[in-house]
Order: C-alpha cells, then structure tokens, then sequence
C-alpha cells in the first residue's frame, strides 16, 4: 500500500484484495505473532466470539471466512486478546459491559458469535475494547463530546447482562459512536463525516466519571458528524514536552558558569552606561552642526545680496 498525502483520495481496497462490490471493511488487525494471542470478534447487535490467532496464519487473497454473521448484523471490531485481559462491549446508548475474555470459549472461523451485551431498543454496538490493567476508556459521540474514565471504575460482570452508563447521553452529545481503550501517551485523531481532522494530546482530554457528559472534543459544523476516531502513539520527545513547550536546549561549552547572574547584571549596566555617552556624543554633533549652519545664514544676510528679477518671478 502506497504512503499518501492527506488530500490524496488512497487506493481502491479492491486493488490490494479481492472483496465483493458492496463489501465493506469494517476492522483492521496488525499482527507478527500467530500462535500466542487469540482474534476477538464483536458484531453490532451485541454479538463476540473468540477464535485462535493461528486459525488466520494463512489467509488467501480472497479471504477467509470468520464468523458466521446473524441476518442484519455487522462485524464492527476485531482485537488481540489474552486469557488474562478483559473485554468492554460499548453501546450506542451510553451503556457498557465489562467481562474476562477467559468466559469466551475458543471457537472455529465458520462458527458464530454468542451474547456479549444486551441491547436495548435501537441501540447497537459502537465498540469492542480489550482491557488491561491502569487502562483508561474514550467514549465519544456523534456531535464530538468525549472524556475519558478509569477502567477501574467498570466493574466486572459476566457476558450478556445490560451492563453500567458509561456516557450519559443526550440530545446536545448524540449518540456515542466510539470507544477507546488509551493511555496517556497517546494522541487522538478524530474525522468528521465532513473530511475535518482533529489532532489532540490523549491527556488534554478530561477524565470523568462514568456518568458524566464529557467535555468538547471538536467543534464541528452544522449537520456536520463524527466520522472515524484513531489513536497514535506519540514519539518520545513529544510525550516528554511539557504544555508550555519544550525546553530550551543549551548547546556544548555554553553552559552557564557559577556567578554568571551577576556577570550577566553588571554587563547590563557598562553597557548601558556606554550607549548613553554615545547618546551624549551624538547630541553633542548635532549641536554644533545648528550652530554651523546658523553661522551660515547670518554671513549670507550680512553681504547685503538684493534679488534680481529672475529671483522675483521664481517667487
């Protein structure tokens, strides 16, 4: 895949591999090592499913099959999960579970999904989250509302229940449309349905309670929506820069000496003492250049010179 500019319209996905016409790609996963982890699917009516990594290890151009979808459901998110980690299952509603992936038995590619959360009525999945401990959730809405809340704060249920508020929606917020499981490390990359990109530290970002409303993330326009939500790891001079900027550098042998404060006063003060003798020295010039050319004038006056007609005319 060819690197691109931000304006730059990509590379049709068909090119690169074979999908139907109307297919749509809805999770991406990067993965080195295919015999620890295991692949944790989430679906948008509340489905998950658990499959091992190294069922994937040889995928053909056209593809494999990796769940068997319900009529009218979506695959919405795919993770890397350990036994030992946890998953958050995040509504449209506002509304998320907390279970060990542990409770997930291993299943085959061609199986489906069990319950992960129950919906409400029109609600659906927005996000499916692998928790680890000292991890913080980034919920979002629609209209660009978001915070950020302590894992901790989730307790721990089985799979399938209603689950806690962890947005408290309204008609200003809209509906949340992601979740992010971040640190404070990390930066936020927000895309509205417009084309408007938004590039924010993770920890500028507040961090409330579960049933909260969060604070503006991004301005948007009128009728316009958020579209896509990423987060990036920030390099490590940036994360290590401070809100006032980063400090100044002081380069090899310019390292300030002992003392060096009152070296840097008394310096002021001789060269202030100096600019004023030259101030002095310049009135001084100017002085004598009046008086020069008053001398002039009056030397002119005295010759007695009466002005010729042509003088008149020029008048």
């Amino acid at each position: 895949m060819p690197d691109a500019s931000r304006q730059a319209k990509g590379l049709p996905l068909i090119n690169l591999i074979e999908i139907e016409q109307a297919e749509q790609v809805t999770a991406v996963v990067a993965a080195r090592d295919f015999e620890k982890d295991a692949m944790v699917l989430g679906t948008k009516l509340g489905e998950v499913k658990r499959t091992a990594l190294s069922e994937f290890s040889s995928v053909r151009r056209s593809g494999l099959i990796a769940m068997n979808l319900e009529k009218n459901d979506v695959l919405m998110s795919a993770k890397l999960a350990h036994d030992d980690d946890h998953v958050v299952f995040v509504s449209s509603d506002g509304q998320s579970v907390r279970f060990p992936v542990s409770e997930l038995r291993s299943a085959s590619r061609a199986s489906g999904g069990v319950r992960g959360i129950k919906l409400a009525k029109n609600a659906t999945g927005v996000s499916m989250e692998i928790a680890s401990a000292g991890d913080e959730l980034l919920t979002l809405t629609e209209f660009g509302a978001g915070k950020r809340t302590p894992i901790d704060e989730y307790p721990r249920h089985h799979r399938g229940g209603s689950g806690v508020i962890t947005f408290k929606v309204s008609r200003a917020t809209g509906s949340v449309i992601a979740g992010r499981m971040v640190k404070d490390s990390q930066e936020l990359i927000v895309i509205s349905q417009d084309g408007i990109v938004l590039r924010t530290r993770m920890d500028g970002i507040s961090i409330q309670g579960r049933s909260t409303q969060g604070v503006a993330v991004i301005n948007l326009g009128e009728g316009d929506r958020v579209g896509s939500v990423a987060t990036i790891e920030m390099a490590p001079d940036q994360a290590a820069a401070t809100a006032e900027g980063p400090a100044a550098k002081t380069l090899p042998g310019m390292e300030p000496e002992a003392g060096s404060g009152k070296k840097a006063s008394s310096a002021k003060a001789s060269s202030a003492k100096v600019s004023a003798k030259r101030g002095k020295a310049a009135l001084g010039q100017a002085d004598a250049a009046m008086r020069k050319a008053d001398a002039t004038l009056k030397k002119t006056k005295s010759n007695g010179r009466k002005p010729g007609p042509s003088s008149k005319r020029s008048k």
